[in-house]
């Protein structure tokens, strides 16, 4: 199996954590999350990722059978001054490797 990957937009978001239901992933999979803000004012209907007022943080991730839970959370960027209308929206790109990859221990 080669790498699998999805794209997910969560709209009106709270910090916090989410469950991503999804049967590619086990609970030994080798799981890669990325998130971006969403520049929801455009009339685009694809991915319309930005580096916003927001860093967003993804942590804590957990695969297991059938899906992946993670935290989302994030924080004001820029400095005084900048404004940031909470909840988010955020894309969340999700990708599952090859279970064979190599592992070890220590």
């Amino acid at each position: 199996m080669s790498a699998q990957h999805y794209r997910y937009l969560y709209t009106n978001v709270p910090l916090g954590r989410f469950h991503f239901g999804w049967d590619a992933i086990r609970h030994d999979s080798f799981v890669y999350i990325s998130a971006c803000q969403e520049r929801s004012s455009s009339p685009d209907p694809r991915p319309q990722r930005w580096l916003g007022d927001s860093v967003i943080h993804v942590a804590s991730i957990n695969p297991q059978d059938g899906g992946v839970e993670f935290v989302l959370a994030w924080a004001a960027y820029g400095g005084f001054g900048v404004t940031i209308t909470y909840p988010i929206n955020v894309w969340v790109d999700i990708t599952v490797f090859d279970p064979k990859d190599p592992w070890g221990q220590s």
